[in-house]
């Protein structure tokens, strides 16, 4: 009974953790499961609001200096959702329950971690997970942080004569961002108005050459759809 109110108080705890902050957190250790051996924590990914899919991390800790080298990893899904079969993992399927048997190359020791990373079909969340016969602990990570924003933005008119006549365009160049989790790219914008949305590239020919003074800005965003502040340089009229 003990250890049954200890996973219930466990898996509350990891609940809460998710709804105030969304951190993953390592695996709970062998005394609060009464685990002698893996415990096991599925972190779910943050994915933007049109996803079809989601990243999961499964995060075995091992609580024993006895050679480990295998563990069972089990949890059910709907029929909308499945492991993605490209990710490499040795899933089996027996209706909608999902099997992992993994066998590792050398044993582990107590204290460490092993994080396997795959990708799920389908926006269902696991239910009923297991490993060895444990109940597992799962975590919804979110991502409210914006990515940082790009630096040194400059913009400089050019023009010239190609096989194909007379060009004038506007060459924008900028630093890179960063972000908590992952940078997903670029909006670039003029007077306000978007004219590219780019991957991670840190440069962009605008071709709408004109005299006029143009304001450029530039944001970043993540794979969420959280957006920087915006980059801006004032590009003078000739």
């Amino acid at each position: 009974m003990r250890y049954r109110r200890a996973l219930l108080r466990t898996a509350v705890a990891a609940v809460v953790a998710a709804a105030v902050g969304g951190t993953a957190v390592p695996p709970v250790s062998a005394a609060a499961t009464g685990s002698t051996a893996t415990t096991a924590t599925l972190v779910r990914k943050p994915t933007g609001p049109t996803a079809t899919g989601y990243g999961l991390d499964i995060i075995v800790g091992y609580h024993t200096n006895a050679p480990i080298t295998t563990w069972r990893l089990e949890f059910d899904l709907p029929p909308t959702t499945a492991p993605n079969p490209w990710s490499g993992l040795p899933f089996s399927r027996t209706g909608n329950h999902w099997t992992l048997n993994w066998r590792g190359e050398s044993p582990q020791i107590a204290g460490t971690t092993l994080t396997l990373g795959f990708a799920m079909m389908g926006t269902a969340d696991p239910a009923n997970c297991l490993i060895n016969g444990n109940p597992c602990v799962y975590i919804v990570e979110t991502d409210t942080q914006p990515p940082t924003t790009p630096t040194d933005l400059t913009a400089t008119r050019f023009s010239g004569t190609s096989p194909w006549g007379p060009y004038a365009s506007v060459y924008l160049t900028w630093g890179r961002s960063t972000d908590n989790l992952r940078l997903s790219g670029y909006e670039v914008s003029a007077n306000g108005q978007v004219v590219a949305t780019l991957n991670i590239s840190t440069l962009y020919i605008h071709l709408a050459y004109t005299t006029q003074q143009t304001t450029y800005a530039v944001r970043a965003f993540d794979s969420v759809g959280n957006f920087s502040a915006s980059a801006t340089v004032v590009l003078p009229a000739l």
